[in-house]
């Protein structure tokens, strides 16, 4: 506290008297036309963080894939790249812009945005090759005694890491009054994407239970109802949704009493999966 009974302004971004607000907005598609949902996250700035993350946890969905005997999950978003964005962007921002940190979600991305330039003078080029010059020291020892953060200096790189395996990359982009931090969505494949034959490929919508069947039916040349309600623990009723639905999505077909897949599209899903390139 001050001499004057108030908060000290490091205090004060640790309280829940914290003016500066975080904002989380989602998007149906790629742009801003359709708003899905949008958040206003208060508190102090670890508070703020936690919210965030939680947030963004349940809108980081899976995309499974089974190879051989073995099932890989794969997120939107490599978990660290997210903990790492919302973290830099809450302590390295300026607090002498009075504007928000926003973080958009989008189908192909995340967007999180920091109020201020970069400090001292720092390109996008120095923090990629590990340069650091803190703006909030204070700020960012309480985040490193709390274990926001790993170390000064690290987070753009421990991004990029996370994206090492990845055919997308993330991007940040800095101008006279933000730093901006895109995510791009591992699992996204673009609509207007051409797959073989110049056709659109079907998109199973992630986590649902018609991707084991399909998963199943790759590896099997054929498959009845009775086994997809053993495959996925449900009654028969249930299995027949789901396979009437894929049916109708053209991604199986029904021959006399059993359901195959129909081979083009099984080439296509395991395109849009595995990202496996098919002569």
């Amino acid at each position: 506290m001050t001499t004057k009974n108030q908060y000290a302004n490091t205090a004060l971004l640790m309280s829940e008297e914290n003016p500066f607000a975080l904002k989380v907005a989602a998007f149906d598609g790629t742009t801003t036309r359709k708003f899905l949902d949008r958040k206003i996250f208060t508190g102090s700035i670890m508070e703020q963080i936690d919210q965030t993350m939680a947030y963004l946890s349940l809108n980081n969905h899976i995309q499974s894939t089974i190879n051989g005997s073995q099932r890989e999950d794969h997120y939107d978003y490599p978990t660290d790249a997210l903990r790492e964005g919302v973290t830099n962007a809450v302590a390295h921002r300026s607090y002498f812009d009075r504007g928000a940190v926003q973080v958009e979600l989008y189908s192909d991305r995340i967007e999180i945005l920091s109020p201020g330039p970069l400090p001292n003078g720092l390109t996008v080029p120095d923090i990629l090759s590990g340069r650091s010059q803190p703006r909030n020291y204070n700020v960012l020892s309480i985040l490193l005694h709390f274990n926001y953060m790993e170390n000064f200096g690290t987070g753009i790189r421990r991004i990029e890491d996370s994206y090492a395996e990845s055919k997308v990359k993330p991007l940040v982009k800095a101008g006279e009054g933000f730093v901006k931090l895109v995510l791009p969505n591992n699992n996204y494949v673009a609509s207007s994407a051409k797959a073989d034959h110049n056709e659109v490929p079907k998109l199973i919508p992630v986590g649902d239970d018609r991707q084991q069947i399909i998963n199943y039916l790759e590896n099997n040349p054929l498959a009845r109802r009775s086994q997809v309600e053993k495959l996925l623990a449900i009654k028969s009723s249930q299995a027949n949704r789901y396979l009437h639905t894929l049916v109708q999505d053209d991604i199986i077909r029904k021959v006399a009493q059993a359901v195959i897949p129909d081979m083009n599209w099984s080439i296509k899903v395991l395109i849009t999966s595995l990202s496996l390139s098919v002569n």
